[in-house]
């Protein structure tokens, strides 16, 4: 085996690790999203069993969705800035 047919078995390796690893990031974020769904629409239904007003519910709801975007939205700007700044050249 020369050297080039290692270099090729190390990139096919490495490739799969990748797509590996992609899947299994995939398939957590699936997972957490649909437990997210599930939890969301079994909070919302409890409210309004119990008589909250449905605006209220929404109101409220959209509060912390939004809450949510603007942790999300800091947390990749820190990430790109990072990246930018030669930090975090593995992410």
């Amino acid at each position: 085996m020369n050297h080039s047919d290692q270099s090729n078995e190390s990139r096919s390796r490495n490739a799969s690790t990748l797509v590996g690893f992609y899947l299994w990031r995939g398939g957590l974020a699936f997972c957490a999203l649909y437990t997210a769904y599930w939890s969301f629409d079994r909070v919302i239904r409890a409210l309004l069993e119990i008589g909250v007003p449905a605006q209220l519910v929404w109101g409220a709801a959209l509060f912390v969705f939004g809450i949510l975007l603007l942790v999300a939205s800091l947390i990749v700007e820190r990430v790109i800035d990072a990246r930018a700044e030669q930090g975090l050249q593995d992410l």
